[in-house]
């Protein structure tokens, strides 16, 4: 991957503007306290140090604080400010944070896992995030995928697992009623334990010691019996691993063509989801039924 730029260029260009209109402005004040009050300097001596203080915060904390330049390099970001440079692999961001389109200037902000020479916390504005940059920018969502991935751990689903992964589907059950409807379709912890134990396998993902995700197999019927993510991590590619992962799962106990089930409804997300990684409609019984069947290189291979 080749270096990249990902934070605007005219970052600088704003931070040293922004102490000079600072300081034209404050003269103004001042020149209007002192002689646009009646000439009575008393107001401006009271007034002014309150003035300065409040603007002084509010530019330190909107436009001083970003960094000067942010460089994707694949594994690790380059960061710049001030004369100081450091590069930070994407495992040791623990946490990232984009501002929405809504705002005037949308900032990134990320919160390091070690203190750095540039502190635990660092923001900056994105490449074609402002209006002076004249170029668009579609890298920070594909960036916050991949400081999920490199911060994500795979491991396989244990008994102790169980109410995590409950606390996992309830979360994405679309029905308000998630916790009873399971049980009403006897889902339980019971049921689950056995089904682990003795015919189901699966995967989870952790983030931060968070379950985040999980997906789950039959083994001996070749069904993808669950998958679930939560919702603010989805499209980061989570649910694409832990997929694949069961698949890989099935293939190895020889199974030759897998299936799952479905909402019927074309608009539900999971349709889609589960297309664009090579499922196919097989019938509607109900529900709607998909399979995907083992490609020839593989089997021959």
């Amino acid at each position: 991957m080749v270096m990249k730029k990902i934070s605007c260029r005219v970052t600088f260009f704003h931070k040293k503007l922004s102490p000079i209109i600072f300081l034209c402005a404050l003269f103004y004040v001042m020149t209007m306290l002192v002689f646009g009050v009646r000439g009575n300097p008393i107001f401006a001596i009271y007034f002014t140090p309150i003035i300065i203080i409040a603007l002084w915060s509010i530019l330190k904390s909107k436009e001083l604080k970003v960094l000067d330049e942010v460089y994707d390099d694949g594994d690790s970001l380059l960061l710049r400010n001030s004369g100081k440079e450091i590069r930070v692999n994407l495992g040791d961001i623990k946490h990232i944070s984009y501002g929405t389109k809504r705002s005037r200037r949308p900032t990134v902000i990320m919160n390091f896992r070690q203190d750095n020479e540039l502190g635990t916390e660092v923001r900056f504005w994105p490449a074609g995030e402002d209006i002076l940059s004249w170029e668009e920018n579609n890298d920070i969502e594909e960036l916050i995928g991949r400081i999920y991935q490199a911060n994500a751990k795979y491991r396989e689903i244990q008994i102790e697992d169980i109410s995590a992964l409950f606390e996992v589907r309830i979360a994405t059950w679309e029905n308000s009623n998630g916790a009873e409807e399971l049980e009403s379709l006897g889902y339980t912890y019971n049921v689950v334990k056995q089904m682990l134990k003795h015919t189901h396998q699966g995967w989870l993902c952790e983030i931060e010691n968070q379950v985040v995700g999980f997906a789950i197999g039959n083994r001996e019927t070749g069904e993808m019996w669950v998958i679930a993510v939560l919702r603010e991590y989805e499209g980061n590619g989570i649910g694409k691993r832990l997929l694949t992962m069961v698949e890989d799962s099935l293939w190895a106990r020889g199974w030759l063509e897998i299936w799952l089930t479905t909402d019927p409804n074309e608009k539900v997300r999971a349709v889609g989801f589960f297309r664009h990684l090579g499922w196919e409609d097989w019938k509607m019984d109900g529900n709607r039924f998909m399979q995907k069947k083992r490609s020839v290189e593989a089997i021959t291979g």
